[in-house]
C-alpha cells in the first residue's frame, strides 16, 4: 500500500548479475539508463535530454526470464516499485535510485523479439 510504482523506458547498460538471498530466492539485477529525447521543430532534429541511471532487481521467475532472455545493450520497459537507498562510499554519503521489478520486457519500439512459450502438459 502506498508504493510508488513506476514505468521506466530505457536500456539495460550493465552486465545481469545473479545472486541468492539467504533464504534461497533467486534474483536477477541490472543496470539501465533512460534518456529523454526531444524533438527540436526548429532545427526538424531530435536531441538528447537528461539520462537516469537507475539499479533493477527481478525476483524470482521474472529473474530467471530476463536472465535467459536480455543482455546489455537491450531496450527494454520496466514497471515496479521505485525507491532509493543511502549508503556510504569511498567516505562519502551516496543515493542510488532502485527499481524492484514487477515486469520486463523488450521495448518492440526499438528491437523485434521472438516469443518462445512453453507447451503445458494436457491434463
Amino acid at each position: 500500500m502506498f508504493e510508488t510504482v513506476v514505468t521506466v523506458v530505457g536500456w539495460i547498460c550493465g552486465e545481469l548479475t545473479r545472486r541468492r538471498t539467504g533464504d534461497d530466492v533467486q534474483v536477477v539485477s541490472f543496470r539501465m539508463v533512460a534518456q529523454e529525447r526531444r524533438y527540436d521543430r526548429d532545427t526538424g532534429e531530435w536531441s538528447d535530454g537528461e539520462r537516469m541511471f537507475l539499479s533493477v532487481h527481478c525476483w524470482r521467475t521474472l529473474g530467471q526470464n530476463v536472465s535467459a532472455s536480455l543482455k546489455r545493450g537491450d531496450p527494454v520497459i520496466v514497471t515496479g516499485r521505485l525507491y532509493h537507498r543511502e549508503h556510504l562510499a569511498e567516505g562519502r554519503q551516496r543515493l542510488s535510485v532502485e527499481l524492484d521489478a514487477r515486469s520486463v520486457g523488450p521495448d518492440l519500439s526499438r528491437c523485434a523479439v521472438m516469443v518462445s512459450r512453453e507447451e503445458k502438459a494436457a491434463a
